[in-house]
C-alpha cells in the first residue's frame, strides 16, 4: 500500500514538472497566443497595437502594419479599417 502512494505522489510531481505551464518556454510564448487571438483576420484593425510601424496606404493592398513581440517579427496587413492577414515568424540572431 505504501508503494501505490509514492507512485501517485511521483507521478504528481512529474506532471506537475514536466506540464507546459510549468515550464519556460510556455510562459514566453503565452504573449504571442494572446496577441493572435486578439488580432485575427476579419477582426478590427484597431486591435493591432499603436506601437507598429505602419506603412502604405489604404489601397489594393492596404496598410503594413510592422511590429516585434517576444522575439517574433509580426506583419499585419490592413484594409478598410478590417484586418486581411497576419504573418508571425520567430527572428533568429
Amino acid at each position: 500500500m505504501k508503494s501505490k502512494g509514492y507512485i501517485v505522489v511521483i507521478a504528481v510531481l512529474g506532471m506537475i514538472l514536466f506540464s507546459p505551464a510549468a515550464s519556460k518556454p510556455a510562459f514566453a510564448y503565452e504573449k504571442i497566443v494572446d496577441f493572435i487571438l486578439k488580432v485575427y483576420p476579419d477582426g478590427p484593425a484597431t486591435a493591432i497595437p499603436d506601437d507598429f510601424l505602419k506603412s502604405g496606404s489604404d489601397d489594393d493592398y492596404g496598410f503594413a502594419h510592422e511590429g516585434y513581440l517576444d522575439g517574433f517579427k509580426i506583419i499585419c496587413r490592413s484594409k478598410g479599417g478590417k484586418i486581411k492577414s497576419l504573418h508571425a515568424q520567430k527572428q533568429f540572431n
